[in-house]
């Protein structure tokens, strides 16, 4: 053999050698394969839950639940997880659902088959707008059909989407189950939803006198979607309105059809902390409002000149109730002063009011709940904008009317009187205050209700008093004025309790008696 052919026969022998190495060294990893039951919050995991597999972060596998609390099986054909792509022996493994991870992780084995129980502790899962899409990415929002063509979304975790307000914090709240489809059917990119907090300036269509106190975007602009149960929905107002009830709308785009279908009844928030909550089952624009009356211009009056229109400065509140008051409303015009009396044991911190006026608006709006512990101001707005304050006092009545008691031994019958110690002014309370409202009202000064309460009315009525004897007219009565009630005291005849007369008669004559048995016992101890 020649030296030529010995050299290309060992070097196709060394070719035959080594290209088994070759091709063994270019064998893929064998995937780590999972499979076993699945729960969240201890309950078995619903269908579409997705699972996703990571290694350092990096998302190594996933599987979506066809049944309910497993994701897969032993068998050749049942549904498992597989964890590939270039990972180190022993590497950690994190499974998540919702981006929340299980713990402990496992470590990756090449081409082992393990059944692994997976169990999960969910709360709720809560996002800002930007991570609408990590919903969509981890399952939250299972996706039916493609993501840019869907029929459905499934919110799998109670959904709590964040969106910064001026001064607070807009939310939507999904509940877990929820199904979002679009109404009337069909598909929608559900890549474009969006939560934006919306300035009153943006929105237009509202309708006449409609307010725009404070509004929130989500869902799809322009498409109307629709929620399989209500969601809650939170719009930050400011604290200036709490206590008022605000009127709910939506819109599809913003622009136009404002309407309080898709709002669950009464389609309307009463604010706390701030913040207008309520419930809707459609999207995708939300509105608080309050509603401003603006009435028509009447004719100029003739004789004038000018011609044209003018708006009315007419602004009074000709009626102020309060359901199951006692009495009827005091309403002072001259002092812009309105006083009522509520049952004993009323709860005055959330009184909601009837509120009648003449004018354009007023503020707080009727039907407000409302806390009259202190008295509360009410502005009329007139049709010229013009406008008046009210000051508004709530008395509780007292338990009941206290009878004057049996005249003591000594003491003139049929003849009364009391003293004022004691300094008086707005807040005061109790006997001396009703004492002083009675002779406020002997001294036709006074036509308020008798409260036991020192509040605008009766400061009215010490003012009219101090006028009246040429007191100084500072409303509150100090000691040059009960000087003057003390001196000029009006006398009321009381009601003689003549059973009890008659008793303390009775206990006096018993008492004599053994008094004289006494005196008897001692006459005849000294004469022995």
């Amino acid at each position: 053999m020649s030296i030529k052919k010995l050299i290309k026969t060992l070097a196709v022998s060394l070719v035959l050698l080594v290209s088994p190495v070759a091709v063994f060294a270019q064998v893929p990893q064998l995937p780590h394969i999972f499979y076993g039951d699945v729960t969240i919050n201890s309950s078995p995991a619903p269908v579409g839950t997705v699972i996703i597999a990571k290694v350092n972060g990096v998302e190594k596998g996933r599987v979506t639940t066809e049944a309910t609390g497993k994701y897969g099986g032993p068998g050749a054909y049942d549904q498992k997880l597989l964890v590939q792509g270039n990972i180190t022996s022993g590497a950690q493994i994190t499974f998540t659902v919702s981006g929340v991870s299980r713990t402990p992780p496992s470590s990756f084995e090449s081409g082992k088959v393990e059944q692994l129980n997976l169990s999960f502790v969910i709360s709720q899962v809560e996002v800002t707008p930007s991570g609408l899409a990590d919903l969509l990415n981890n399952g939250t929002l299972a996706v039916s059909g493609a993501t840019e063509s869907a029929t459905s979304l499934n919110a799998t975790q109670q959904v709590v989407i964040n969106v910064a307000a001026d001064g607070g914090t807009n939310k939507v709240v999904l509940p877990q189950g929820t199904t979002i489809t679009k109404a009337g059917g069909g598909t929608f990119n559900a890549n474009n939803l969006t939560a934006n907090s919306v300035t009153a300036s943006s929105l237009s269509g509202l309708g006449s006198g409609v307010v725009a106190d404070g509004a929130l975007q989500w869902g799809l602009s322009g498409i109307e979607l629709q929620f399989s149960s209500p969601i809650t929905i939170t719009i930050f107002v400011g604290t200036s309105f709490n206590g008022q009830t605000l009127n709910i709308t939506r819109s599809t785009s913003g622009s136009s059809g404002w309407t309080s279908d898709g709002i669950v009844s009464p389609a309307t928030c009463v604010v706390s902390s701030g913040e207008c909550t309520f419930s809707a089952t459609k999207a995708s624009y939300f509105l608080a409002s309050h509603t401003v009356v603006t009435p028509t211009p009447s004719p100029a009056p003739t004789g004038g000149g000018g011609g044209g229109y003018y708006y009315s400065s007419d602004r009074a509140i000709t009626a102020f109730t309060i359901p199951n008051q006692v009495g009827t409303t005091v309403i002072n015009e001259s002092a812009h002063t309105i006083a009522l009396t509520m049952p004993y044991g009323t709860n005055v911190t959330a009184l909601i009011p009837t509120i009648t006026i003449t004018g354009a608006s007023v503020s707080p709006i009727s039907a407000t709940s409302t806390n009259f512990t202190t008295t509360q101001t009410y502005t009329v707005i007139a049709a010229n904008g013009s406008t008046q304050t009210y000051i508004v006092a709530v008395t509780v009545a007292p338990t009941t009317l206290t009878l004057a008691p049996a005249p003591a031994i000594g003491q003139v019958l049929g003849v009364t009187t009391f003293n004022f110690a004691k300094n008086l002014s707005v807040g005061s309370r109790g006997d001396d205050v009703t004492e002083l409202q009675n002779r406020l009202t002997q001294e036709g000064v006074y036509s308020g209700p008798i409260t036991g309460y020192f509040g605008p009315l009766t400061l009215a009525g010490v003012k009219a008093y101090q006028a009246k004897y040429g007191i100084s007219q500072v409303g509150a009565v100090g000691p040059l004025t009960r000087a003057q009630l003390n001196g000029s005291q009006v006398a009321g005849a009381s009601t003689v309790n003549v059973a009890a007369i008659q008793a303390q008669i009775a206990a006096l004559q018993a008492q004599l008696v053994v008094l004289l048995q006494q005196l008897l016992q001692m006459l005849q101890a000294q004469v022995r």
